[in-house]
């Protein structure tokens, strides 16, 4: 399953889509970012998404192989009701594999008190605890950020992650200017992604409360037993955001060996 999924080719994507995505960039290292709501994309690519993250955090050691069964790949493969998702897809265009991939969903759009993951996993609560203040209805829930797990270092494996999250950047500055966000939640190491959105320009706020203790017992439990302890955090963007990511567009699309994150940090302190 692992393995199938991995080798999925995402190939016409973009020619199969039922509406124009959110965002499409193609970069000098043979990569095609594609964002898009999950009901402009047919089911068999939306299930080949859910089904390619799921399998990079079994092949990454992430699953409690004698707890996760039919049941959690059923859910994970089902994902959210598609119009109140997107994915973020990273191609390697010469393969049409993936070559990272992150989700973004809207998990309470009445403000009815449905729980987002993140307030299942740790003792928060969005619009009071993390991301203070925002509607739940406004506030989208970004997880799921992977990189293909075996893919050969490259331009385009150093460049993936960033293009990922570059363009769930665009899609959030998409959501906000039409009114349907205030902000986004998320978790992972302090190094990892909230640094990386900061380097993108984001306002990121991190929660100090820690994970529940009883996330490392669960079917992800070796995920939750890494060295690194996540943190949740929330991320606004504002006006004339784009600008900034157009300028990290620019750089990714001509990136030639070149540390991604060395360089948007050195911007940081020109700024």
């Amino acid at each position: 399953m692992a393995e199938a999924s991995s080798r999925f080719s995402f190939a016409r994507l973009d020619t199969n889509l039922i509406a124009p995505p959110v965002y499409m960039s193609a970069g000098i290292d043979g990569s095609l970012t594609i964002v898009a709501r999950g009901d402009h994309i047919p089911l068999r690519y939306r299930r080949a998404m859910h089904a390619f993250r799921f399998a990079q955090y079994w092949k990454l050691g992430f699953l409690d192989r004698n707890l996760v069964g039919i049941d959690e790949y059923a859910a994970e493969v089902a994902g959210a009701p598609p119009g109140r998702e997107y994915h973020t897809m990273v191609l390697d265009r010469a393969s049409g594999y993936a070559a990272a991939y992150v989700y973004m969903t809207l998990p309470d759009p009445a403000a009815s008190g449905v729980p987002f993951t993140l307030e299942k996993e740790y003792d928060v609560t969005v619009g009071e605890t993390v991301a203070k203040g925002m509607g739940r209805d406004r506030t989208w829930e970004a997880k799921r950020l992977v990189r293909r797990i075996g893919i050969p270092w490259s331009d385009l494996a150093r460049n993936a992650p960033w293009w990922a999250l570059l363009g769930l950047s665009f899609l959030t500055v998409r959501l906000w200017e039409n009114g349907e966000l205030e902000s986004f939640v998320a978790d992972g190491a302090r190094e990892g992604s909230p640094q990386m959105f900061e380097h993108l320009g984001f306002a990121v706020d991190c929660s100090e409360e820690r994970p529940r203790s009883e996330n490392a017992s669960g079917p992800y439990g070796p995920m939750w037993r890494q060295e690194r302890i996540p943190v949740a955090y929330s991320c606004m963007t504002y006006r004339d955001h784009e600008s900034h990511l157009r300028r990290v567009e620019t750089l990714l699309k001509g990136n030639r060996g070149m540390s991604v994150r060395k360089q948007l940090s050195a911007w940081r302190q020109d700024d």
